[in-house]
């Protein structure tokens, strides 16, 4: 029974705080990985990983010392058996046991995970329904539902569930300046876009002035055509004497 180990190994201290904390069971009895909110168990099952791989370590180091240990101090002429030091095999053997510990954690993990499979597709059996359909169904459903909340927003969906302290670490440890959302390359081409929309339009513009002007088509020597000309140049000419040029900047 794992249950009973790891209550085994509270009870003689064998296990790290940090570590026993990475086990569900001992705030709720059979409680596991599973029952934990799902960034909460995701992290967990990192904290779990990482300290799985430095305890299966720690413990091999530990029984290659003592191995050592043993072989130093046995018998010149090769009879009797070896003397280990006690407080090496001490140690190998809490390694030992504290490797095993976090094992057993992964593979209650794993063993609750692939229960809830088998849940499943008992439910699904039962309700006269193909599990691997169902499961293929959902899957489809969730993959439609990302590609319509990207076709939304114009940017993928994110599939992993942001734990709430992170999120809040990452408001307050923000850059004081806008981040940029764009590269230099997409910028380029959004500037070259309304450069060729603003010539577009000053043209068409242009053009429908042309056509609404009463002289328009008539020749350029034309005495009506002169007169207007002379006038409007007359006209720009004392607006530019009465706004010097650059009197209207006012930041200096």
């Amino acid at each position: 029974n794992f249950n009973a180990y790891f209550s085994r190994c509270h009870r003689l201290r064998l296990i790290p705080p940090a570590v026993a904390a990475l086990n569900p069971a001992t705030a709720a009895d059979g409680a596991s990985l599973a029952d934990l909110p799902p960034f909460a168990a995701r992290d967990a099952r990192i904290a779990l990983s990482r300290t799985t791989a430095d305890f299966s370590d720690a413990a091999a180091a530990a029984i290659r010392t003592l191995q050592a240990s043993a072989s130093v101090d046995a018998p010149a002429d090769g009879e009797g058996e070896k003397a280990f030091d006690e407080e090496l095999e001490r140690t190998a053997c809490v390694a030992v046991l504290r490797a095993a510990y976090v094992k057993g954690l992964r593979a209650v993990d794993l063993l609750c995970r692939e229960k809830e499979m088998l849940l499943f597709a008992i439910r699904e059996e039962r309700g006269g329904r193909d599990p691997a359909e169902t499961a293929k169904a959902a899957l489809e459903k969730s993959v439609t539902e990302a590609e319509a909340a990207r076709a939304k927003t114009g940017r993928p969906a994110n599939y992993v569930i942001q734990d709430p302290r992170f999120t809040a670490k990452d408001k307050v440890f923000r850059p004081s300046h806008t981040l940029p959302t764009y590269t230099v390359e997409e910028w380029g081409e959004i500037e070259y876009g309304m450069m060729i929309k603003k010539q577009q339009d000053e043209a068409e513009r242009a053009k429908q002035k042309a056509l609404n002007d009463p002289l328009h088509g008539r020749d350029s020597d034309d005495e009506e055509v002169v007169h207007r000309k002379t006038l409007e140049a007359r006209h720009w000419d004392d607006w530019k004497d009465d706004n010097n040029r650059g009197s209207g900047n006012t930041l200096r």
